[in-house]
Parts: structure tokens; C-alpha cells; sequence
């Protein structure tokens, strides 16, 4: 059975030089991505420890110097401040996420029609012989079902496969 990394090398053998660039970009956002989200996850600890026990502020050493920096005047003052962060981070972190989705997605359903465009390409290249020995509907369906049915079957479930395994390291 295929491996995660031989199916991903094998659909980068699909495009050409540029697309792969593209799709070590998109990678790299992922990675990113999921960098930023585990951030988002990770400021609500704080923001509930310091809501629901407001002296975590002395007993945690990033949450006192957080408290210290902000020059908060009082424990409901760097709860707003820290609940206002926390709302930041996971906005950011979502906005991210979006744009990884987007540019993931654009660039899979773009291949999409590269593909189909360049198997339809090497059909019109054949001899008319071609033609007389294979059923052209055939080979239409090649070209119309067959292309989005690797795209959306393999392609874009492996990059979320690799977007979702980031997020869980």
C-alpha cells in the first residue's frame, strides 16, 4: 500500500516545474497554517486560566510577565486586554486557515483543468487511425470524468490529509 509521501511525490510528477513550486508553496502554507491555528488553541488557556482564577496572574511566569508588559492597571483590565488577544489570535488564525483553504483549492481545481487540457492535447496530436480504433466517447470520458475524478479523489484528499496531519502534530 501507498505511503502518504510516495502518493504526494507521485501527484507532484503530475504538473510541471512551476506547478511544483506552487505545490511546495502551498505545503509551506499548510505548515504554516497549522502553525498559526495551534497558536489560536493555545491562547485560550491562558485567557481561561486568568478569568477563572484571576491569581494565575502571580502564579505563571509568561501569564506575570504578559500582565507586567501590558501595564494593565488591574486584574479586569488585563482580562479584557488578554480577551481581546485571545479573540485576535483566533480571527487571525481563521483568517489564515481561509487563505491556505483558497489557495489549496485554486491551485487543485486549476491543475484540474491543466490536466484535462493536456490529456485532451495529446488525443488531438493522434494519427486518424487513433480515432478509428478507439471509441471517441471513450475518451471523451477520459477527458470529462475521468481527470476530476482523480483530482477529487486522490489530489485534493491527500492535501487535506497533509493539512490535517500538520494540525494534529
Amino acid at each position: 500500500m501507498m505511503n502518504v509521501v510516495e502518493l504526494t511525490s507521485g501527484i507532484l510528477k503530475l504538473g510541471e516545474g512551476r506547478d511544483r513550486r506552487k505545490a511546495a508553496g502551498i505545503l509551506v502554507m499548510i505548515v504554516i497554517s497549522s502553525l498559526v491555528e495551534t497558536a489560536g488553541v493555545a491562547s485560550i488557556a491562558p485567557f481561561l486560566a486568568v478569568v477563572t482564577t484571576p491569581e494565575a496572574i502571580g502564579k505563571n511566569v509568561a501569564v506575570s510577565f504578559l500582565y507586567h508588559f501590558l501595564g494593565a492597571g488591574s486584574v479586569l483590565t488585563f482580562q479584557i486586554y488578554l480577551g481581546i488577544g485571545t479573540a485576535g489570535m483566533i480571527v487571525f488564525s481563521n483568517g489564515v486557515a481561509s487563505l491556505t483553504l483558497w489557495l489549496m483549492c485554486r491551485f487543485i481545481y486549476t491543475q484540474r483543468l491543466l490536466l484535462g487540457c493536456r490529456l485532451f492535447g495529446i488525443y488531438l496530436a493522434q494519427p486518424y487511425l487513433y480515432f478509428l480504433q478507439h471509441s471517441t466517447i471513450d475518451l471523451a470520458r477520459n477527458v470529462y470524468d475521468e481527470v476530476p475524478r482523480v483530482i477529487n479523489g486522490v489530489v485534493l484528499p491527500t492535501f487535506n490529509v497533509i493539512a490535517k496531519s500538520f494540525s494534529i502534530i
